[in-house]
């Protein structure tokens, strides 16, 4: 666990996140992720995944650092394959300043039904959040039911593959579960990258980006587990950074 500043900016630490399944991590308040300038991102996971800077999403200093990307097609693009898992979560701290339809945070999937593949986390359609965990049998498109906030927030989705629900967290709290196992999240069309900061849509490997799956606002941290974590745990990874963000 990181021991850093209840505010998670002054040390070059992960301020007590989580840290077991941890594959990615960004968190742009740290230099070392991210310095300030230039197109170059580091994973502060340890696995010593890059990331590129696409189409001009820039550095703001809001609550000690975030990426700020214009809703048209800025995007982050991440090197490293994440594919084989039979669990994950993600876990991000955003702002949105607009909405479109499907705009996405984190994603590596694939269109098209029933081949689609992949997953992709928060994303927003008619007000609410919903996310996409793909196989290439079953299309879900899962509609939690929460209004999509207008404001800064933490939100976490988890899911596993050997059964029992998949679950959304909205500031640390259990707000929506869904019953359906969803077995398979990694058919074999998946996308070459994972992208931060759009929604993807290709029939191939290629990264295809439109203007409306783009997301507008900025990410401040983005964590992504091979893992479903516990309720426990997501709380604590909001409770690691809420005092940064006046909570």
């Amino acid at each position: 666990m990181g021991l850093g500043s209840s505010f998670g900016i002054t040390s070059e630490t992960n301020n007590n996140i989580v840290t077991d399944g941890l594959i990615f991590d960004l968190n742009a308040s740290y230099k070392s992720c991210y310095p300030r300038s230039g197109t170059a991102l580091t994973d502060l996971s340890g696995n010593h995944s890059s990331g590129t800077l696409t189409n001009g999403p820039t550095f703001s200093d809001s609550y000690g650092g975030a990426i700020d990307f214009d809703g048209t097609n800025d995007f982050i693009s991440i090197d490293t394959d994440f594919d084989s898992y039979v669990a994950l979560t993600i876990s991000v701290w955003l702002d949105p300043d607009s909405f479109t339809n499907y705009m996405g945070v984190i994603a590596k999937q694939t269109s098209g039904s029933p081949t689609a593949s992949g997953y992709s986390l928060p994303t927003y359609f008619n007000g609410n959040i919903h996310y996409f965990i793909r196989s290439n049998s079953t299309d879900n498109f899962v509609d939690t039911g929460i209004s999509y906030p207008t404001g800064l927030s933490h939100m976490a989705v988890t899911w596993n593959s050997s059964g029992g629900a998949n679950k959304f967290y909205l500031n640390g709290e259990l707000k929506f579960t869904n019953t359906s196992t969803i077995t398979d999240a990694m058919g074999s069309d998946m996308p070459e990258t994972l992208l931060v900061g759009a929604l993807q849509w290709s029939n191939t490997n290629e990264n295809n980006i439109f203007e409306a799956q783009a997301f507008d606002g900025k990410l401040y941290n983005v964590q992504l587990y091979n893992k479903e974590l516990t309720a426990g745990q997501v709380l604590q990874n909001y409770n690691a950074q809420k005092q940064r963000f006046g909570y």
